[in-house]
């Protein structure tokens, strides 16, 4: 491949992700990035033409990266966040354990398509990755701390690069079947 094409397909998908972060306008726009691409690679055969269309190509593919990975995106959880719900999901992370408590990261079954809940449950506990549980307790999201020095950690940034948006300080868990049931 020549380092003109790499170069400028890299470029192109750097700049996608970045105007996708800027303005959130959907996936419309990168699938006529797409189209736009394919047309004008179509129309010439020159090589500035193959050049442009794999710019714009690129750029399409970064920015239609960010749309399916927006952690963002509304879930059926944010509506409820405040609220003392339950949550019925699986453990689908190795328990965390920590000096008084374990950190389980579940994901919900019975709201479609959501982030992962992280709940600390008190020591000593016996649950395992793969572990279906019902947890009760009221849903909120994390927020950011003063760490050592007076540096500001960002906590809820830090979780979300995990796929975790919401966390359960305080809930009742109670195993429902344990892993390979």
């Amino acid at each position: 491949m020549n380092s003109g094409y790499f170069w400028l397909s890299i470029a192109g998908f750097f700049l996608g992700v970045a105007g996708a972060e800027l303005i959130p306008v959907g996936i419309a726009l990168p699938l006529f990035f797409i189209q736009l691409g394919v047309a004008v690679w179509a129309a010439s055969s020159r090589r500035f033409a193959a050049l442009i269309a794999v710019f714009l190509i690129a750029v399409a593919i970064g920015g239609a990266r960010v749309h399916i990975a927006d952690v963002r995106a509304v879930s059926a959880l944010d509506h409820m966040e405040g609220q003392r719900i339950a949550i019925t999901g699986r453990v689908v992370g190795e328990p965390d354990k920590r000096d008084t408590t374990v950190r389980l990261t579940i994901a919900p079954y019975e709201y479609g398509r959501t982030p992962h809940v992280l709940v600390p449950v008190p020591l000593p506990a016996t649950f395992a990755y793969g572990d279906v549980v019902r947890v009760y307790g009221v849903l909120k999201r994390p927020e950011a701390f003063a760490g050592s020095g007076g540096r500001v950690f960002d906590y809820p940034h830090y979780l979300a690069a995990q796929g975790i948006m919401f966390e359960m300080p305080s809930a009742e868990t109670e195993r429902i079947t344990p892993a390979g049931w």
